[in-house]
Formats: C-alpha cells, sequence, structure tokens
C-alpha cells in the first residue's frame, strides 16, 4: 500500500530493497554530476588545431630547402640543406589559449625539421644547454647582435614566434618579449605572418599584465640571415658537416658559452665565430693546437628541470647546501670543470655562510 512504501522510504533500514535503490539513486547522481554542472570535459579541451598552424607547417614545407623567401626564383635553391625552425617562446608544455594539447601543435602537422625548448627536451645535456642560450636571448626582450649567429651555427633557418600560449599556465615567456628580441636583432627578418592576431580581453583605461601582452598575430616567421658566415650557410642543419679542424676555434666552456662569444664578437664588429669545438671534445680528438677561447662556464649552479626560464641558480660556492632534490645538480658538461663562486666580507674569504 501506500502508507508501507511511504513508510519503507522513510525508514530505508528496515527494507533492503529500498536501502539498496536509495544507494544505487545517490551512486548514479554522483556520478553524473560532471555532466550536469559541465565539467565533463576537463580544462584546455579543443576541437581542432586552428588552422594557422597547418598554414604554418605548410609554408615551413615549401621553403624547407633553404630558399629565400623574398626570392624571385623559387626553383632556385640556396641551400642544399632542409631549413630547421625554432618555435619561441618555449614553454614547459604547449598550453594554448585556445586548448591544451601539451605536444607542440606542430607535432602531427609539420614534415619538416623543427626543434623547441620544452621539459622534457629529447636531447643530450649539451644540446639543452646551447637552446637555454637562445632561450635567456628570446625571453630577455632585449636585441641581441650574435643571435643571428648563434642560430646559425646551429643549423636553425627560421624562427616561428607564437602569440597563442597562455602566460599564465604554460609558463612561458611574453611573446612581446621574444617579438623584440627578433626585431631588433640584426641578421633577423619578418617574412610570414599567419592567423588572427590574439590577446587577452581588454578595457579602457585598465592596463593588463603591466602591457606585456597586446594584441599580435598568432604567428610570426622569421628567417635566419646565414650570409655572414659562409661555413653556417652550408651546414646541414640535419646532419653532419665536413669543416677545417685547423680553423676551428676551441673554447673552454659549456656549450652556452657560443653565444655570448658570437655576441662579443658582433659588439666588437668581428665577423661569426664558424665551426668551433668544444675543449673537452678537442683533448679527446687529439685537436689541441687550434686557437683558445677562454670563457667563465659552466658555472656550478643548480636547475630546475622542469621549467624553461630562470630555472637556474646563482653561482654557488664551495661548499654551499644543495637545494634541489635532483639527482644531478645541473645538466652536465661532460671533461669540463665548473666554475665555482666563492663569498667574501671586506674581501675576505670564509667569513660568509649560506
Amino acid at each position: 500500500s501506500a502508507r508501507e512504501t511511504f513508510s519503507a522510504f522513510a525508514h530505508p533500514e528496515r527494507s533492503r530493497p529500498v536501502a539498496a535503490t536509495m544507494v544505487l539513486v545517490v551512486a548514479l547522481i554522483g556520478a553524473g554530476s560532471l555532466v550536469w554542472t559541465g565539467q565533463l570535459a576537463p580544462d584546455g579541451t579543443y576541437r581542432a588545431i586552428p588552422g594557422y598552424w597547418q598554414q604554418t607547417a605548410d609554408w615551413l614545407r615549401d621553403h624547407a630547402d633553404g630558399d629565400d623567401p623574398d626570392d624571385n626564383n623559387p626553383d632556385d635553391n640556396n641551400a642544399a640543406h632542409p631549413g630547421r625552425a625554432l618555435v619561441v617562446p618555449g614553454a614547459p608544455f604547449a598550453d594554448q589559449l585556445w586548448g591544451l594539447t601539451r605536444d607542440e601543435p606542430l607535432q602531427p602537422l609539420s614534415t619538416t625539421p623543427w626543434a623547441v625548448r620544452d621539459a622534457i627536451p629529447l636531447t643530450p645535456p649539451g644540446a639543452i644547454r646551447a637552446m637555454d642560450s637562445v632561450q635567456r636571448d628570446i625571453a630577455a626582450g632585449r636585441p641581441s647582435p650574435g643571435l643571428a649567429a648563434t642560430l646559425a651555427g646551429q643549423g636553425i633557418d627560421f624562427v616561428v614566434l607564437r602569440a597563442d600560449l597562455d602566460p599564465e599556465t604554460s609558463r612561458s615567456a611574453r611573446p612581446l618579449l621574444a617579438q623584440q628580441t627578433l626585431t631588433g636583432s640584426p641578421g633577423l627578418r619578418r617574412v610570414a605572418t599567419f592567423g588572427p592576431r590574439v590577446g587577452p580581453p581588454s578595457a579602457r583605461g585598465v592596463v593588463r599584465d603591466n602591457g606585456l601582452r597586446p594584441d599580435m598575430p598568432a604567428i610570426q616567421i622569421f628567417a635566419v640571415d646565414h650570409g655572414g658566415n659562409s661555413d653556417a650557410a652550408s651546414f646541414p642543419g640535419t646532419g653532419p658537416m665536413l669543416t677545417d679542424t685547423a680553423s676551428a676555434a676551441r673554447i673552454s666552456g659549456g656549450p652556452e658559452s657560443i653565444a655570448a662569444v658570437q655576441d662579443l664578437r658582433a659588439r666588437l664588429g668581428m665577423a661569426p665565430l664558424g665551426p668551433s669545438i668544444l675543449e673537452s671534445d678537442a683533448a679527446r680528438a687529439g685537436l689541441e693546437n687550434a686557437p683558445l677561447v677562454v670563457t667563465d662556464t659552466p658555472a656550478d649552479r643548480e636547475t630546475d628541470f622542469g621549467r624553461v626560464d630562470d630555472h637556474s641558480s646563482a653561482i654557488r660556492a664551495p661548499g654551499d647546501a644543495r637545494r634541489t632534490q635532483n639527482a644531478a645538480p645541473d645538466y652536465p658538461v661532460d671533461g669540463q670543470p665548473l666554475v665555482e663562486g666563492q663569498w667574501l666580507l671586506d674581501n675576505a674569504p670564509g667569513e660568509v655562510s649560506v
């Protein structure tokens, strides 16, 4: 009867079927809560990669022979190697304003070589240190006179500047800073743009993010001038090359020092460094008679491997305590001693402890 049914629901502990039914209903409501609260899809979902990324991949494919984009004769190949592109600014993972892909949007689209500094670069430690030297220039927002020579030496023909990263969640440098570096550095010129202008919502009289996020084209491509370095112009960025070891400079330091040397030579009006070899590699190869350039690298630092910007500590002194839990404090440089700091008080050592 109705009275018995009401009594059973009022006191479910007296009826096992009613109790089981109520538990099932509650479980179904809880399981479906993501649906009726609109949270079934996690943050960062997207329907498709924007078309401007496919346009970027197509453009890089069409210019993969290293041909000058401004050349009136596209059939005249000025370089005999595929053009490698560097995607900037680097970010631990690809988290865009339009969605979270984690992998780079170019990954499924590009048929040509490209590189990016992310949280898990699948390259040797030396290559990571070299990429970090470029990333620091890009994130600084200041022109770098030796940047083009450094990129050319790394086999980079094009730089892809993206403005669709979400700076808040991707932990990346602001695209405006990268643009200032690229437009102000000699030997780099903008050759293509793709996509709409992107940026955060704006309100009159309101300045967001200290003015570092104006509307910018979603994608800008910059060409790297290899003309100042004939060796770099012939460098197959995706393979080996032959060079005269007698003229190759030896660098006493880490791979990151080459960018600093290129900057210094450019400021002094000297030609780009050209092919060079680290002193530790030169010693193993028996090439110890080449000119030697001494630098103050690699420095004894600790690095947060999960970041791509501002991820290294100040230079450490002997006896300084470790602050990170990494198995290795920094990306290693084989065969090269670390440059250590020293704490001084009134120019006297041993008076300061940290």
